[in-house]
């Protein structure tokens, strides 16, 4: 199933998005979710951001 966001919904949240990233850089990406999940983010959604931004700035270590 393909999801389609709205660039104003990204970036309602970009600071828990920003934040989320800063946490998963220190602690892993466990923390991270769990962060997004307690702002009321969907977990897939959580995980999806997570993964997207990662690969955009470029800061996946594989």
């Amino acid at each position: 199933m393909e999801r389609f966001y709205l660039a104003s919904d990204l970036a309602i949240g970009s600071s828990d998005v920003d934040k989320a990233q800063e946490i998963r850089s220190r602690t892993g990406i466990f923390f991270a979710v769990n962060f997004l999940l307690s702002k009321g983010y969907e977990l897939d959604f959580a995980i999806e951001l997570l993964v997207s931004t990662t690969t955009l700035t470029g800061s996946n270590s594989s």
